[in-house]
């Protein structure tokens, strides 16, 4: 049989089989791996809104793995990578999530150190000051760097320095930190605190027991408040001159909605067709057309609080007035004329594709519950999202397209 390499082959995806998750009180179970091993997830409301002094949150979790009043960092660190696990902190905007990946048989030996990173972490001064140091040196090079500095000024101008998501991170804030800032915000958001957990792989009674028993004394958290109004700026184009720099870094965007609404479904397939993929239109114009970057992405990003349409690229200083000209050009063609069959089906069969990569074993199905559990959502969303994607038409995407992408209501970022 001789293949013909101009013919696409059949991609049409009929069904997407979505794991059954069993839920008891904070503890959720996704059973699914041939594999005896464990990926466990502790989410805990300990995000970066979750303190009003900048960099705190970041702080505590870079310095969890610091020691306990036993053990000190080196000794942590030895244990594990004698049990073969692997614990890592993850500090986000909305929570702190520590992943903690090891086989079946030493989870019974890796769980009394969770517990004891999680009650007892010292956060030595000495290394408080290294980090923040380090930490300081490198944002004074981030500012040297076009697309640091495009990403600042973008979050910046959609929330507002009063709103945790837009605060601006400067040199002062480095020095303003101290160490009973951090030990107060484990104190009061991590330890023995409540935490939502996520337990992925070839799970077995007694594994599921010994999870629930390390983590039955949890006390509740205290509610979060903070400011929570977002600026609305007015600023929407920002041109910033960089000498001695020979690229330009354009965003190009606004607030959308986040996944609780009923149009995000629908601004998630648009957003792909424009250019959430390879052979996406801002790709074909801007790469494959007109030679203007290497790369340019079309994200739609959703947050506890908010979502975010972003277009970002880096392009030669010379072609950045262009190439903004090119992705207006992109998004008023999607306004004014209706995506074509052959377009839209490609890119559906590409997201339900997406979709089940995704869910490509159990460490990858447990990050996406947990994308989906802190908007306070399920897997009945991802379902719900395959039938979206699979009925919705041109027609509808270019009503969103009217309603959402009027160019004179995104800001316009270019550093350089």
């Amino acid at each position: 049989m001789i293949l013909n390499r101009q013919i696409a082959p059949s991609t049409q995806i009929d069904k997407i089989d979505f794991p059954e998750v069993l839920v008891q009180e904070n503890f959720h179970y996704i059973q699914g791996a041939t594999q005896e091993y464990t990926f466990l997830q502790l989410i805990f409301d300990a995000g970066k809104i979750h303190t009003d002094k900048k960099l705190v949150a970041d702080a505590c979790c870079d310095m969890l793995l610091s020691g306990t009043s036993t053990k000190i960092a080196f000794e942590l660190n030895e244990l594990l990578d004698y049990y073969g696990a692997s614990i890592e902190p993850i500090m986000g905007e909305d929570d702190l999530t520590i992943r903690i990946y090891c086989l079946n048989k030493q989870l019974p030996n890796i769980l009394p150190i969770i517990h004891e990173i999680l009650t007892d972490s010292i956060f030595p001064e000495d290394e408080a000051k290294i980090i923040l140091a380090k930490w300081k040196q490198k944002q004074l090079i981030n500012f040297k760097k076009t697309d640091y500095l495009a990403n600042r000024k973008f979050k910046n101008l959609l929330f507002g320095d009063a709103h945790p998501y837009g605060a601006l991170i400067n040199q002062a804030d480095f020095d303003e930190v101290q160490l009973k800032d951090i030990l107060g915000f484990y104190e009061t958001n991590i330890k023995n605190k409540n935490c939502k957990i996520i337990l992925t792989g070839k799970l077995s009674d007694t594994l599921i027991q010994s999870i629930k028993k390390t983590f039955a004394n949890q006390k509740e958290n205290v509610d979060v408040v903070f400011n929570n109004t977002i600026d609305d700026n007015k600023n929407y184009s920002n041109i910033e001159n960089m000498e001695d720099t020979v690229q330009s870094s354009i965003r190009v965007g606004k607030l959308l909605c986040n996944m609780n609404h009923e149009d995000y479904m629908g601004l998630y397939t648009l957003t792909c067709i424009l250019g959430g993929y390879f052979s996406s239109r801002l790709m074909n114009n801007l790469r494959e057309d007109k030679g203007y970057t290497y790369g340019v992405h079309a994200t739609l990003y959703s947050r506890k609080f908010a979502g975010v349409l972003e277009i970002s690229t880096e392009v030669n200083k010379e072609h950045r007035e262009n190439a903004i000209n090119e992705i207006k050009n992109e998004i008023n063609r999607l306004i004014n004329k209706e995506v074509e069959e052959e377009e839209l089906d490609k890119v559906k069969n590409y997201l339900l594709g997406q979709m089940m990569r995704s869910m490509d074993g159990p460490i990858k199905t447990g990050k996406i519950y947990k994308t989906l559990l802190m908007q306070n959502l399920s897997f009945n969303f991802s379902k719900q999202f395959e039938q979206k994607i699979k009925t919705i038409s041109s027609k509808e995407l270019n009503e969103l397209a009217k309603k959402y992408y009027q160019i004179d209501t995104m800001h316009i970022v270019c550093i350089g």
